[in-house]
Formats: C-alpha cells, structure tokens, sequence
C-alpha cells in the first residue's frame, strides 16, 4: 500500500482518504486541484471536438504542458534567475498560458510528446509550429534531447517507473484509446507488498467533466484520479470505465528530468 509521488509534490493526503469523484459504473477516488501539492491539470476545452476551434486532439500538448510546469516550478529559482519571460501561468485546468502557447503555435492534429518538449526548451523543429520557442536553449543547448521515451518496457514497467519516480523525473504517458492513441500525466504510483505497482495517480486532459461535477455536491471534483493497474504477461494494463475490465494498454512513457547539471554549468561560466 505504499505510495510513491512525483519529486516536489508536497502535502498529498492519503489516498484511502480521497472522495470519490465518480461512482458509476466504477468508483472512483479523486483529489481537487490545489497549488500546494505541486501537480498540474491541463484540460482541454472541448473534448469531443464541436467546436469550430476544437482542442480535442491536443491532448499531447496538455500533457507536455502539464510537464513543463512542474519543471518550471522545481527549478523556480534558477528559472528565475535566469530570467525566464516565456508563458508560465497557471491559474487552473481550463486557464493554462502554456498549453494555450501549444494552441496558438499548433493546430488541432495529433503530435509527438518528446519533440513537443525539445520544441519548448531548446527550440528544435517540430512540425507545425507557426513560431520559434527554444526558451531554454542557453541552458541545455540546441541539440539536448530534454526528453527520455521508452516504448519497450515488457516485463519492466514497475522498475521502470520506479527509476523515473527515485530519479526526480516527470512521467508523461501514452495509451490506447479506443483506436486512437491518448496522452496523460503520471503523478505517483501505489505498490503492493512484493513491490508491484497496483494503482497509478494520473491526470487527464479528457475529464474536464469531474471539475465540473454537478452531482449535488455528492462527489468530488477532482483533477487528479486513482486509476487501478494490471500487468499481464508483462504488458501494463489500466482499467477502463467498466470495474474489473483492464482494456487501456499502456503504449509509451516519456520522462523528463530536473537538469540539474546543465543549469550548475550554465552559472559556473559567469564565474570563470
């Protein structure tokens, strides 16, 4: 029953604590969003695309965005002092300055995660962009690749996301949906008593619906959701919508780290 969170996320409450953020036909516990606990919740504002200007198929953005936070938060005083001016405001799932950068720069087409990251920070190419960003590029260089991808993990996955978790890194996941690829956020992971991952602690720019719930006040409003696993025959499973029924298969995972060592040198130059 032990929980392992991402690095940085302070004050979580005990999980067996959670209200249930839906009840039917699974139950299922969710936490509120809340600054303190250091996760983030990039939604998209229309996810069955019927809008004209639909954000349905940007989940990859949402979940790059939700990355990019988090590092721009743990490495707040470097980020500061280095003058850091790109977007950065957060102000809840549905008023996000840098997912709607994504929007603006991108249109409403699937993506890569990993290039979507090395885009960001060190500017390299990536399909479809109307501008340039590269705001960290100073720091890590224009040829870093900011983001580790792993699509081989059978037999591996909870050491996997234990290296990710103990190594202070972000975890950025895709799964099947339906026939279709969708991108999410891993936050922590819950382990049995072998050491075996059960539940994992994700968020979903899918279920803008739970912070909206209107159930009268009778479930949480949740972002951030706990989501049961199972490996089978080495492969990771995540259970869908239907209790027992563990159809989402895990396809990807991408971490990125804190660049810890690349911010130490980028200072020591103006020392020299």
């Amino acid at each position: 029953g032990k929980v392992v969170w991402t690095h940085g996320l302070t004050g979580m409450p005990d999980p067996q604590m959670w209200e249930y953020a839906y009840l039917t036909p699974s139950k299922v516990r969710g936490l509120k969003w809340n600054k303190a606990y250091g996760w983030f919740d990039c939604n998209k504002k229309d996810v069955w695309g019927e809008q004209p200007n639909s954000d349905n198929n940007l989940c990859w953005a949402a979940s790059v965005s939700n990355i990019i936070y988090w590092w721009l938060e743990q490495n707040k005083e470097y980020v500061n002092r280095f003058g850091y001016d790109g977007p950065s405001r957060y102000n809840g799932s549905l008023d996000c300055e840098v997912f709607d950068f994504y929007k603006k720069n991108f249109s409403n087409t699937g993506n890569n995660v990993a290039a979507a990251l090395n885009w960001f920070f060190t500017g390299k190419f990536l399909n479809g962009a109307k501008q340039e960003a590269g705001f960290f590029k100073e720091v890590l260089g224009e040829n870093c690749s900011v983001c580790e991808t792993c699509q081989s993990f059978r037999y591996r996955f909870t050491e996997i996301i234990k290296e990710a978790l103990s190594g202070q890194k972000a975890i950025g996941c895709a799964h099947s949906f339906g026939r279709q690829t969708h991108a999410i956020n891993i936050w922590g992971a819950e382990f049995d008593s072998q050491g075996e991952i059960t539940y994992l602690y994700i968020t979903d720019n899918n279920d803008t619906d739970l912070e909206n719930n209107l159930d009268n006040g009778t479930l949480t409003k949740a972002g951030m959701i706990r989501k049961p696993i199972q490996i089978r025959d080495g492969i990771p499973f995540m259970e869908s919508s239907v209790p027992g029924c563990f159809t989402i298969r895990i396809l990807e995972l991408n971490f990125m780290g804190l660049k810890k060592a690349e911010w130490k040198k980028y200072f020591q130059k103006f020392f020299c």
